[in-house]
């Protein structure tokens, strides 16, 4: 009996690590966490691509838009004048919406 006192002890103090271990949360070196980063990455690196193609079609709209009203003559050269800045206009309270969207999602990280 009285071997079998410090045998129980030292089961119970193992048991009482190892369920310690496994209910931890994940460690910043964990596999878990790494792969939770790496997913987090290619998100973010989607996003940018996304906003690249967005800001590349931007500049195509605008190009075709000033290229217009540098060739208009007359009234017609008011008009694409008034449509240039009407779209600039957009395009930068667009922009300016992305940015609020992507603080919001690193608020969220």
């Amino acid at each position: 009996m009285s071997k079998l006192l410090p045998v129980s002890l030292v089961v119970a103090v193992v048991a009482a690590v190892l369920w310690a271990q496994a209910t931890q949360p994940a460690q910043p070196g964990d596999q878990q966490s790494k792969d939770q980063m790496a997913q987090c990455c290619q998100r973010m690196k989607q996003k940018m691509e996304q906003m690249q193609q967005r800001t590349s079609q931007m500049d195509e709209e605008l190009d075709r838009k000033i290229r217009a009203m540098n060739e208009a003559q007359g009234d017609a050269k008011v008009t694409a004048i008034a449509e240039a800045v009407s779209t600039m206009a957009q395009q930068r309270k667009e922009m300016h919406e992305q940015g609020r969207a992507m603080k919001i999602g690193r608020a969220h990280v």
